[in-house]
């Protein structure tokens, strides 16, 4: 959803404009800066959005572990949760088993060289920005590893700006951003849109306070030999 068609339907929601109609572009460019002031104000109070990205960075024979974050080896914004992971050597896919990081610092074994079958994903800062991603087995080669992330939501640099959230999160963003734009337009809140706004507000910190979103499922097309190897839907 961008940050247009929140800000679209926020307006739909007062009755201000109607849906299909495209307010003018001076309204859209006040609404975004209205948008992100509202996500300073729900950073700020402890509510956090993240949103979900898909990205993928080679791993090098014989290295184990990589920093992620601005700047580091996997150069990205630093996630706050890897939810599912993938190696990919040639046309097959490996899925990777996302584990805990104590996991990891409890093996016995972190020197054997392998394709990795398992991820570790420590996010303590390392140097005040980076996590770190930990790989068993220490890959063998070069591979191509691809991993689902959540990211926190902390500004839309313009109105094209689309991000993956879940829908708790567009209906809070929706609804909040609307309650934010009536005064401008002498709109009152109703009682429903009041009710609607409390209990979008009730799951989306119930969402904080599970500190994740449910995981992304990776789809699994089919499988080549010993039930490890798998093709996985990019869509």
């Amino acid at each position: 959803m961008t940050a247009q068609e929140i800000i679209e339907a926020a307006f739909t929601e007062l009755g201000i404009y109607p849906p299909g109609t495209t307010p003018p572009a001076s309204e859209i460019t006040w609404g975004l800066a209205k948008l992100n002031r509202l996500l300073n104000t729900l950073s700020a109070s402890g509510v956090n959005l993240h949103y979900r990205v898909e990205e993928n960075f080679n791993v090098s024979d014989g290295t184990a572990s990589y920093t992620i974050g601005d700047g580091a080896t996997f150069d990205t914004e630093r996630p706050t949760v890897i939810e599912q992971a993938f190696i990919r050597d040639g046309d097959t896919d490996y899925l990777v088993k996302v584990r805990p990081i104590a996991e990891y610092w409890g093996l016995s074994d972190k020197t054997t060289e392998s394709r990795p079958t398992k991820l570790f994903y420590d996010t303590t800062y390392t140097d005040g920005t980076d996590g770190t991603i930990y790989l068993h087995y220490v890959p063998n080669q070069t591979y191509e590893l691809h991993f689902v992330s959540q990211k926190p939501l902390t500004t839309y640099t313009d109105e094209d700006t689309d991000v993956v959230l879940p829908g708790q999160y567009e209906d809070f963003l929706v609804l909040k951003l609307a309650f934010a734009f009536a005064p401008r337009f002498g709109k009152s809140v109703s009682r429903e849109l009041d009710l609607a706004i409390q209990k979008a507000d009730g799951a989306v910190r119930g969402l904080n306070i599970a500190r994740t979103m449910k995981p992304a499922s990776i789809r699994v097309s089919s499988s080549s030999g010993g039930g490890e190897a798998y093709n996985v839907e990019s869509g």
